[in-house]
């Protein structure tokens, strides 16, 4: 990037942002606005028009801000920079410490002039401010609030500012102008006496007047912001469906859950079911043939009963569950040995009874009142 000197001119009579009052010394102490923001034409040294923009990150950067600082101000623009060497020769007052970013458009900072001469002239009328720096330019057009630049300027440091009336045409054709100055030189290189097209402007209930096309820009910034603004606030609004309608679901997601979980609690294992009641019929089967009666009688219990009437030496103290069933166990097939046994003894011991097939309605007969003699002998 190349580095160009530059004079930016604010050519307003508003230039005094408040009221300039005299101090004690005769000095004229005020706040002042110096630069803004925007595309401004220069006259180059061949007669054409170049627009070069401003932009706020470029006027409004630290490092460009603090360049203002302390600054000499000077009647008129000098022929050189503003050095150590020359300061005496040129300064008639200095620029504060506190340059200001008004409403990212317009920069204003506290200034003193304390040459009387300068003073003189600026009771007289000569109130447009130049400022004098250096920038480095960037050959990159593009279109800014509507307006077509040719390239940008960038990192922007400040040598002075200069109390000057209007800039000549001269001085254009050697250091290229800007603002007001620039738009005083017609196509002949003619000197004009046209003034900038300058509107006025309210911005948070105070009015401010400045160039046109800088309105307009700012304007244009204000609408592309205010509408950025309302898509942020839509894209916020349709976050905050989206997230009640995600906590809607997420929270009927745990409820359904909870209510899966409260079911596979409740839902009936009928394997285990089926197991239960074939362990209940066969541990009341042993019980019964061992002759216990299990009334108001718990599993574990009867099952202590029917080894007890088996193995009367049993003894189950300290004893788990796993051992009481493996001594039921036992005692279950010891039921089904003797049982076994006796069937054996009453099938050797039944009188042989030859039915006939005539007779077979009498069998019954026969067989119930073998049970009665049985009965009597007993």
């Amino acid at each position: 990037m190349a580095i160009v000197h530059r004079f930016d001119t604010v050519d307003c009579p508003t230039w005094m942002t408040e009221p300039f009052v005299r101090t004690p010394e005769g000095f004229l102490k005020g706040k002042a606005c110096v630069t803004s923001i925007g595309i401004f034409p220069y006259l180059q040294s061949d007669g054409s028009i170049v627009q070069e923009l401003r932009l706020p990150e470029e006027v409004f950067a630290d490092e460009s801000l603090e360049s203002y600082k302390l600054k000499p101000v000077t009647n008129n623009h000098p022929g050189v920079k503003v050095t150590a060497e020359n300061v005496r020769q040129y300064q008639v007052g200095n620029l504060g410490e506190n340059p200001f970013n008004r409403d990212n458009v317009f920069l204003t900072i506290d200034m003193i002039i304390q040459d009387a001469a300068t003073i003189t002239d600026i009771m007289a009328g000569k109130r447009a401010l130049s400022v004098g720096y250096d920038a480095e330019i960037d050959p990159s057009p593009g279109i800014f609030g509507g307006v077509r630049y040719d390239c940008v300027q960038r990192k922007i440091k400040v040598n002075h500012v200069a109390v000057v009336d209007v800039a000549r045409q001269g001085d254009q054709a050697r250091i290229r102008l800007d603002s007001a100055d620039a738009i005083l030189v017609n196509k002949d290189h003619k000197e004009d006496t046209r003034m900038p097209d300058m509107k006025k402007i309210r911005i948070d209930g105070v009015e401010y007047e400045g160039e046109a096309k800088v309105i307009e820009s700012y304007n244009l910034a204000t609408q592309k912001s205010d509408a950025l603004q309302k898509d942020l606030d839509a894209e916020k609004s349709a976050k905050t469906v989206i997230e009640a309608d995600r906590d809607t679901l997420k929270d009927s997601l745990e409820k359904a859950n909870l209510k899966v979980k409260e079911l596979e609690a409740s839902r009936i294992d009928e394997k285990a079911v089926e197991a239960a009641v074939a362990r209940r019929v066969r541990i009341l089967d042993a019980a019964s043939k061992a002759g216990i009666g299990v009334k108001d009688m718990k599993e574990p219990d009867i099952q202590k009963a029917v080894v007890m009437k088996v193995f009367p030496k049993a003894n189950f103290d300290g004893k788990d569950q796993v051992y009481l069933d493996a001594r039921f166990d036992g005692a279950v097939e010891q039921l089904a040995e003797v049982e076994n046994a006796d069937a054996s003894v009453r099938e050797v011991n039944a009188p042989v009874v030859n039915v006939d097939a005539k007779e077979a309605p009498n069998a019954e007969k026969a067989r119930q009142a073998y049970i009665d003699r049985l009965n009597k002998k007993a």
